[in-house]
């Protein structure tokens, strides 16, 4: 049964990792909105996931399973408790990962239509494949859906021109637990970081952080590569990765060639967000040469200025937070070189550090916060839920 007043609401995906909590929490705690979250507890994303006691809402563990396509990279995906919801009406509205390679959307999209249930798709609105064809078909897709979430505008702008309707399609800009990072950075005072940096002994270091998985896609070895030339004109520069992944030996052995073991930390990988938070206030620049994805905005509430490689076609959509000069720095992809030279403009500017410091902290504020995010998931949740069907599709048979 529904309880009166409110909108009960199905979320159902892969996983759900601990960043989405402040935005969940939100969502929950509309008056009119009734949440329930569907994702696979121990699925392998080297991510820390939301545990069902650390929450108000309900979340329930469900499975996943990953079809792999031979000879390929590739993997098609099921969960067979979504499209059992979808069938069985237990929800008034379902939102469901914007993801063309998930089979079982499509076929609780084509069951909405026959049944009248009320699906929104939540996504980047866009995937590795994005040819012709693979466009058509994710058009096709979304256009089944009753209502469409972007996590940045020029996302729906970019459908809105492709003939999708405007008036279906909202902005949840992607945003991390901005609540609980305002919280930690006020917590966190000056001596505090400085008693972290003694620590660790860089006490007087200018730090460089990275944080994120060590995948080739993230090109962190150009990081190493860059301070073997930053260290030489500011020798108290020192990076800190944190993060786990397969290139971490590579990485590590890249280090001790280029005997820069006083100079670069392989702090592993960090889940706990105070302990995160202060190595980034430790920090003076942040830096990811590609696929930045949620990083950028991690740097930003903690007021660090980015420096990210300019092949944007390498990066998701948030790295249209990154504003040249304002926010961040850009460098020719994959050129380490250009890279020192970005970091060492800022090392030789403190007052534009400074300055883009507050402007990225700012926008975070202004824009990239749960508040923002959790109202564009709940206009699309009361639009679904307040669209009538002109007609339902009735089988041939």
């Amino acid at each position: 049964m529904r309880a009166k007043g409110k909108i009960k609401v199905a979320i159902f995906g892969h996983y759900t990792p601990i960043y989405r909590k402040g935005v969940l929490e939100k969502l929950s705690f509309m008056e009119d909105i009734e949440l329930t979250v569907c994702s696979t507890a121990d699925f392998p994303a080297g991510l820390r996931m939301i545990k069902p006691e650390e929450v108000s809402f309900s979340l329930l563990d469900i499975r996943t399973h990953l079809l792999r396509i031979p000879f390929t990279k590739k993997t098609f995906s099921l969960q067979p408790a979504m499209l059992s919801a979808v069938l069985g009406g237990s929800h008034d509205v379902y939102i469901l990962p914007n993801t063309l390679s998930y089979l079982d959307v499509w076929a609780c999209l084509a069951a909405s239509r026959l049944l009248g249930r009320k699906v929104c798709l939540w996504g980047h609105g866009k995937g590795s494949l994005n040819g012709t064809v693979a466009r058509w078909f994710r058009k096709l897709f979304m256009n089944s859906a009753d209502a469409l979430v972007f996590y940045s505008d020029a996302a729906k702008k970019a459908w809105q021109q492709s003939g999708i309707p405007k008036e279906k399609m909202f902005v949840a800009y992607n945003a991390l637990d901005t609540d609980q990072s305002a919280r930690i950075r006020t917590e966190i005072s000056g001596d505090d970081t400085a008693a972290f940096t003694a620590s660790l002994g860089l006490q007087g270091k200018k730090i460089i952080v990275f944080t994120g998985r060590l995948l080739e896609r993230k090109r962190p070895d150009l990081i190493v590569e860059a301070m073997a030339l930053v260290v030489g004109k500011v020798p108290e520069a020192h990076a800190i990765l944190i993060g786990a992944g397969p290139m971490r030996e590579t990485i590590e052995m890249r280090v001790r060639e280029l005997a820069l073991e006083t100079h670069v930390t392989m702090a592993g990988a960090i889940f706990e967000e105070r302990s995160i938070a202060h190595y980034l206030l430790a920090a003076k620049i942040a830096v990811i040469p590609s696929h930045a994805g949620l990083f950028i905005q991690h740097a930003f509430a903690y007021g660090l200025p980015i420096v990210v490689g300019d092949n944007l076609r390498l990066h998701p959509p948030e790295i249209e937070l990154v504003q040249e000069g304002e926010t961040g720095l850009f460098f020719r992809d994959a050129d380490a070189a250009h890279l020192a030279e970005r970091l060492l403009e800022l090392f030789a500017n403190e007052e534009k550090r400074q300055e883009m410091s507050v402007k990225a902290r700012k926008t975070i504020e202004n824009k990239y916060n749960v508040d923002s995010m959790a109202r564009g998931l709940s206009q699309a949740i009361r639009y679904s839920f307040a669209k009538g069907r002109t007609r339902i599709i009735k089988p041939d048979w």
